[in-house]
């Protein structure tokens, strides 16, 4: 869908979680749809009515931003560098996964892991066991590597690059460590409005500059699969995100009460945050469009805690 939609950046990034859940509703796949309507219906009952009142205005901003969209030329612009920049990549042979996710329909159901690297895999192991997480994550040959292994030994229809949600928040100001045995940890959670200031506003250079090396594993991802299995780039939903970035860590065990009070307690505070991690995420994930993503996922972890 972003590729159809030649990738002009939208102001809101509601352009780019409605478009993704129009993509799952109109799937031939039952499952999908299940979930997509699920993830729907949850958002119910008073406390969710914020939530949905930032989604309608939200839905205001899109119609605004599509009718400035259609009178830009820069859109014209961005259109043909991006396709300048796919002809560099191998043609793609196996387009199961695109073809679902337009809804068309297909010979079979195309089959792809949420989470493809991980410890079932003993070449994983071979780099776990050696490497920290984050030295993983940034360092382009070991990322590539993970994000092939699944596809090789399985011949799965996409490979999902290795990464984390969480690598935007360093350039939003937020600090971040993979803590062993308690996963990722914010050394400077936000508690107060007054914190907002140690946030910052991410720009188009900041994304390639500051997770260059998040690129460079999709670019060489996407070459060395050769056109074998759709290429899946992701980033955390601005809910999520701000979890946390509030939270300080992940919420399984507190049900994100901390996030969630930050909410109520400072509505106008959580707009501010909201819309500043939403055009971080959609400047993220059109970068990563343009590294050689064909799809994009947006993890939206937290919306059911």
């Amino acid at each position: 869908v972003l590729l159809k939609e030649q990738l002009s950046p939208p102001k809101d990034a509601t352009m780019l979680f409605l478009l993704l859940i129009t993509t799952a509703l109109a799937s031939p796949t039952s499952t999908i749809k299940s979930v997509a309507s699920n993830s729907l219906n949850g958002l119910r009952g008073a406390e969710f009515q914020g939530i949905r009142s930032l989604s309608r205005g939200a839905l205001q901003q899109l119609a605004r931003s599509r009718r400035a969209n259609r009178q830009s030329s820069h859109r014209l612009g961005e259109r043909r560098r991006v396709s300048a920049s796919a002809e560099n990549f191998p043609a793609l042979k196996n387009d199961l996964l695109i073809r679902a996710a337009r809804g068309e329909q297909t010979e079979k159901v195309p089959i792809w892991m949420h989470r493809q690297a991980g410890r079932y895999l003993p070449e994983f192991r071979n780099y776990s066991d050696r490497f920290p997480f984050m030295h993983r994550c940034s360092t382009p040959d070991i990322a590539t590597r993970l994000t092939i292994q699944p596809v090789e030994r399985y011949g799965l229809d996409a490979a999902i690059i290795f990464s984390d949600i969480l690598v935007l928040l360093p350039p939003l100001g937020i600090e971040w460590g993979m803590v062993k045995g308690k996963g990722p940890v914010v050394s400077e959670p936000i508690n107060t409005p007054e914190d907002l200031v140690r946030v910052r506003t991410v720009k188009q250079s900041d994304i390639t500059s500051e997770l260059s090396y998040v690129m460079e594993a999709l670019s060489r991802s996407r070459r060395e699969l050769d056109g074998r299995a759709t290429l899946i780039g992701f980033s955390g939903a601005p809910w999520t995100l701000l979890g946390y970035m509030v939270q300080g860590e992940g919420a399984k065990s507190t049900a994100a009460v901390k996030a969630k009070g930050f909410l109520y307690q400072y509505p106008d505070a959580s707009h501010k945050l909201l819309e500043t991690i939403t055009d971080a995420v959609v400047l993220y994930l059109v970068e990563q469009v343009r590294a050689g993503a064909q799809m994009v996922q947006v993890f939206d972890s937290w919306a059911g805690g």
